[in-house]
């Protein structure tokens, strides 16, 4: 069965991006922040060796171009609309050509391979996989039934970006009737707490970021 990773998120530039943690560390250090997520995230979705995609708000930035062109990800447009709407866009545009979608933010450094095989395997005795933040949204939603986003609004009446996200995900897709997997916890980073947590656990990782940055902005 084929399957397909779709990373949301926004094209790096100063003051658009972890606007909540910029409060506390500034625009430079939040679009430095942000862009080792960014690398993270990708180069850790093509580490599985599945199809990867990375929907930006601006495909055509320079940046998201360097980095798609490194990892030979394919960029599209991020549709529009709210996060729900979104979400239920690029699982309708992947589910033609996939049996499988997860889809993640880039603002979740803490997923590796193995968080995309246990939701993968999740996924073969249900709908809908969910892998828990530790806020109470979640890092990644996985979609085994195209059928699911052809319903009108299927993400109506959840509270995205409050502490409630998962637990409204869950009602809906209990109304609709779904099979929802709920495998794992894992967390993003918001918080000038959560950067410390992930500084302190994958320096390698956020200086390999770095140096990929001074690389590509050099060329």
């Amino acid at each position: 069965m084929k399957t397909a990773i779709a990373l949301l998120g926004r094209s790096p530039e100063r003051g658009q991006v972890k606007t909540r943690l910029a409060r506390s560390i500034g625009d430079d250090a939040a679009l430095a922040a942000y862009r080792a997520m960014l690398f993270t995230g990708v180069s850790r979705a093509v580490a599985t060796g599945l199809d990867t995609y990375l929907y930006a708000t601006a495909p055509e930035h320079a940046d998201i171009r360097r980095l798609a062109s490194a990892f030979d990800v394919q960029p599209e447009q991020q549709p529009e609309g709210d996060l729900g709407e979104r979400m239920a866009s690029v699982f309708r545009q992947l589910h033609r050509h996939y049996h499988r979608v997860l889809l993640v933010g880039t603002d979740c450094p803490w997923l590796r391979s193995g968080h995309y095989w246990q939701a993968l395997g999740a996924l073969s005795a249900a709908d809908v996989v969910l892998q828990a933040a530790v806020d109470g949204g979640y890092v990644l939603i996985g979609s085994a039934d195209a059928g699911i986003w052809a319903q009108q609004q299927p993400f109506a009446g959840v509270r995205f970006g409050t502490g409630m996200a998962r637990q409204d995900t869950l009602d809906v897709l209990a109304r609709r009737g779904c099979r929802v997997a709920c495998p794992g916890r894992s967390g993003d980073v918001d918080t000038v707490d959560d950067l410390r947590a992930w500084q302190a656990r994958e320096g390698g990782q956020i200086e390999q970021a770095g140096k990929f940055w001074e690389r590509s902005h050099d060329d």
